[in-house]
């Protein structure tokens, strides 16, 4: 005869020390595949992340059709302000397309970061051109008069364009230190010589300025 097996001697209702180890070591598992899941969800937002803080970027080619079409405008009507129409455009649409990223101070700084770089090499550009012209002005207009020569055009240039630099500088700086106490600090720098060097810049492209 084959022999019954032997009765239990757990009572009704209690759990045994071996089935307590054993959900014990089931927890400790799912512990820690939970802890290994979270790690994956934070190492994959991470990453994603990463792949979308390098978009940080501007268009040169927009900001100079709207140079172009600033020039334009002040040859049929020579009002103040018109560098607002093409200052900071460049910056706000670099702060969109990166809102996901979730570092709105940091982006807003990065983005006018690099929008000033590109006004600068406009700058640059607008600044030795305008050289070129006012050197030409000088030799065309020395010894043709019947009187004294008069006073040449570019060192006074040279002198007005270091002022502004100095000047715009030292505003923007002003700017960022009035902003200590707000998130606005870590941009207002950047955003104030975006608007300085924009308006410097048509200005040395205007024709008017230039004598065409």
């Amino acid at each position: 005869m084959m022999r019954k097996k032997t009765e239990s001697n757990v009572i009704p209702g209690m759990v045994s020390w071996q089935q307590r180890g054993l959900r014990a070591r089931r927890a400790v598992k799912g512990c820690l595949l939970g802890v290994v899941c979270v790690f994956v969800l934070i190492a994959t937002h991470e990453a994603s992340l990463a792949q979308k803080s390098p978009t940080i970027e501007v268009e040169e080619q927009r900001i100079r059709l709207c140079v172009q079409s600033v020039e334009k405008i002040v040859l049929v009507n020579p009002v103040r302000g018109s560098e607002r129409l093409c200052a900071l455009a460049e910056t706000w649409r670099c702060v969109r397309d990166n809102e996901a990223f979730g570092r709105v101070a940091e982006t807003m700084r990065d983005c006018a970061a690099a929008e000033l770089a590109v006004w600068q090499k406009l700058l640059k550009e607008s600044y030795d051109a305008a050289m070129l012209k006012l050197a030409k002005i000088d030799l065309d207009t020395k010894g043709k008069g019947p009187g004294p020569d008069p006073e040449p055009a570019l060192p006074g240039f040279i002198r007005a364009h270091q002022a502004w630099k100095s000047l715009a500088e030292s505003d923007c700086e002003f700017a960022r230190e009035l902003q200590t106490y707000g998130t606005a600090s870590a941009y207002t720098y950047q955003l104030c010589m975006v608007e300085q060097t924009a308006k410097r810049t048509i200005y040395y492209y205007n024709p008017i300025f230039v004598f065409q």
